[in-house]
């Protein structure tokens, strides 16, 4: 399995051009959900905004994914195959993962990723690839959908982002020890950090 988690966009691109290690980065063909942004309305401001910032490491060969255009679960697999990896960026949790709920999307990344295609989770993304979104919800930030407590299950345990971030350190602080209360492992990751699983091997890695 080949993930590469994060808070924010690829801090420490060299473990990440590791996953592609017989492709240079203009040819990685990444499919980006962006269904934690459904609800913003600077979505087509903060898409325009990662165009660019991949653009500056090299990874020009993006497609934007609206997963619910997509409701027939053997069409989204015909969809997604075609691309290297699947990215899912930031935004509003719930949303994202209420999107997946709906089109069988657990379902068909593990055969992606049974294919050797990778999973990239930035914010948002990242938190859904663990196994609960228990007490992620924000009350200041109330998601648009219904909620959905359980990750995918790509990693034990949770995964929270922004743990250095002063603007979501209270928060984060307050979800890690109701995670560690409720018996439950966590991967916290600050803004520069990633956490990279290439096969057997994992790790944290930091940026600059």
């Amino acid at each position: 399995m080949k993930l590469y988690l994060s808070s924010y966009r690829i801090p420490e691109p060299e473990s990440f051009f590791e996953l592609f290690e017989d492709k240079y980065p203009d040819e990685i063909n990444i499919g980006v959900i962006t269904n934690a942004k459904d609800f913003r309305d600077d979505k087509a401001e903060k898409l325009q905004k990662l165009t660019d910032d991949l653009g500056k490491i090299g990874l020009t060969r993006l497609t934007y994914i609206d997963l619910l255009d997509h409701l027939e679960p053997k069409a989204l697999y015909g969809e997604l195959v075609r691309f290297d990896a699947l990215m899912a960026c930031g935004g509003q949790t719930n949303d994202l993962r209420w999107a997946m709920e709906q089109v069988q999307f657990g379902k068909i990344l593990s055969a992606l990723l049974r294919q050797g295609k990778t999973y990239i989770g930035e914010s948002a993304g990242a938190c859904v690839a663990g196994s609960t979104l228990k007490n992620f919800e924000d009350p200041d930030d109330p998601t648009s959908r219904p909620v959905v407590e359980d990750g995918l299950g790509l990693v034990s345990g949770a995964v929270v982002v922004h743990a250095d971030d002063p603007s979501y350190q209270a928060r984060t602080t307050e979800l890690v020890k109701s995670l560690e209360i409720s018996g439950v492992g966590c991967i916290s990751l600050n803004n520069n950090q990633a956490y990279v699983v290439n096969g057997s091997q994992s790790k944290i890695v930091t940026g600059e």
